[in-house]
């Protein structure tokens, strides 16, 4: 990828036609004394932990069944047909809790943060929703926790719910609405309807007020501009304090979506039309109010001068677990339960294999399937640039140790802030308004060759099966407007 450094519209030869993806995987191999003493349960790596080294701590729980299967979700998940398997899924969930809490590196550290994840945790009983809050009480050190979030799904909100959530402490809701417009939402199986869920928005607001927050998408194939606003205007009129606005990723839709897409002849929108309709989401939020706090999440302000005065990012609100999914050397986050990520330091564990394979492993106490990685500290001390820059907007300078930045990023930081992406301070490094829109592009240009040879092969592999995956080289506009 070519970046191009003039005061220009164009600032990359490419528009990436995937805006996420796991952090670098960059491996490392275990030394034989490391290999030695974990062998046999790849949890004794948390006895080779400091702990002293983590700095924000957040738990992260996966709950992952649904009431339907969203076809542009690219998450492990099993559709709640069976009453039997959520029960034993709740009970090998407690007993994770209990074997990871024998460790005190998992337990020393404060907690900040609490997600509930899927899947749908709402789902899941009042009884059980007490239960794994009661054991997480009993196990950790909660007296600095800061956020509890839970997502949810518009058909399972009831009062009583809500009560529940109350009762256990959650402090934040987020529900996926993806969008209001019911055509589109027929395409992606999508079950409650738009009064479902303005319904659900209103019960959870009268014990949420400014703390919900609702997943919407955009440059779906077909999507038109109006329908882009008419959805915008849908999404502001429910009053919803914090908003989250993604571009559909569709190299990781379903074979069965690009199905529908090709039956109903909708094109792709190609990548310069989402950049182009990124520039109008923001400029409608910022005409009622609404400020991007990361780049891709608004919050809605009531001081003007503060909106006025907000150049590319708000960095006075922050979404708690962000801060620890793309955050600094020293936060980090423990996961529970089926294909549950736990990262910490340069250390990776997957719970791999299937829900079934997840309750027998802690049933029969066999970590066969319970994934292992290490990755190369250099990637870790990069992580301010790649992860907390890009992704939050800016990043602070007494946060992290420039000195320990690899030769390569420094070089590409050089560069980005020369093409005027990147704006630095005497305290701070923060995204443009021009960063702003091409973050993802600059988040890839930071990234490693390695990890960028699988990224590229991950759009190939799309392509094969989703030949409407949308264009992504300028290549050919570029020629008249780049000299």
């Amino acid at each position: 990828m070519k970046l191009y450094k003039n005061d220009n519209f164009f600032k990359f030869n490419k528009i990436l036609p995937i805006y996420e993806w796991v952090p670098p995987r960059v491996k490392t191999e275990f030394t034989t004394e490391e290999n030695k003493k974990i062998k046999g349960n790849n949890l004794k790596i948390f006895n080779e932990l400091a702990i002293d080294k983590i700095k924000r701590r957040a738990l992260y729980f996966n709950i992952p069944f649904c009431n339907q299967i969203c076809k542009f979700c690219p998450f492990p998940k099993k559709l709640n047909t069976s009453k039997e398997i959520v029960d034993e899924y709740v009970e090998a969930l407690l007993k994770e809790i209990e074997i990871k809490s024998e460790f005190d590196y998992v337990t020393k550290p404060m907690v900040d943060v609490i997600f509930f994840g899927g899947g749908t945790p709402s789902i899941l009983s009042s009884i059980q929703l007490k239960k794994i809050k009661n054991k997480i009480n009993e196990k950790f050190d909660l007296s600095k926790l800061k956020e509890f979030s839970i997502e949810v799904e518009p058909s399972t909100i009831t009062n009583e719910l809500m009560e529940t959530f109350k009762q256990i402490g959650v402090t934040d809701v987020k529900m996926g609405v993806q969008t209001f417009n019911q055509e589109y939402r027929d395409m992606f199986n999508l079950k409650p309807t738009v009064y479902t869920v303005k319904n659900a928005i209103k019960i959870i607001q009268n014990y949420y007020p400014k703390n919900l927050n609702i997943d919407m998408m955009f440059g779906f194939h077909g999507q038109t501009i109006d329908q882009l606003i008419d959805d915008l205007n849908e999404a502001i009129k429910t009053g919803v304090q914090d908003i989250d606005y993604y571009v559909i990723n569709n190299a990781s839709i379903t074979p069965d979506l690009a199905r529908i897409y090709e039956e109903k002849n909708l094109k792709p929108t190609t990548g310069l039309s989402k950049l182009g309709m990124k520039i109008i989401v923001n400029k409608i939020f910022l005409e009622n109010k609404y400020v991007p706090y990361n780049v891709h999440s608004y919050r809605y302000i009531e001081d003007e001068n503060i909106i006025n005065s907000t150049k590319a990012i708000y960095t006075r609100y922050e979404n708690s677990y962000g801060k620890n999914l793309y955050g600094l050397e020293g936060a980090d986050i423990i996961g529970f339960g089926s294909n549950a990520y736990t990262k910490t330091q340069n250390i990776g564990l997957l719970n791999s294999g299937t829900i079934e394979e997840y309750i027998d492993m802690f049933k029969t106490e066999t970590w066969d399937k319970l994934l292992i990685n290490k990755t190369k500290q250099y990637i870790i001390n990069d992580k301010p640039i790649y992860d907390h820059l890009i992704l939050h907007g800016y990043v602070k300078k007494n946060d992290f140790e420039y000195a320990n930045l690899s030769s390569e990023i420094k070089l590409k930081l050089k560069e980005i802030i020369e093409a005027k992406l990147i704006e630095e301070t005497e305290d701070e490094y923060r995204l443009t308004s021009m960063g702003w829109l091409w973050y993802m592009n600059i988040r890839y240009y930071f990234t490693c060759d390695i990890e960028k040879t699988f990224i590229n092969e991950s759009i190939e592999k799309a392509k094969k099966y989703n030949n409407k995956l949308e264009e992504f080289e300028l290549t050919n506009l570029l020629k008249s407007t780049i000299n």
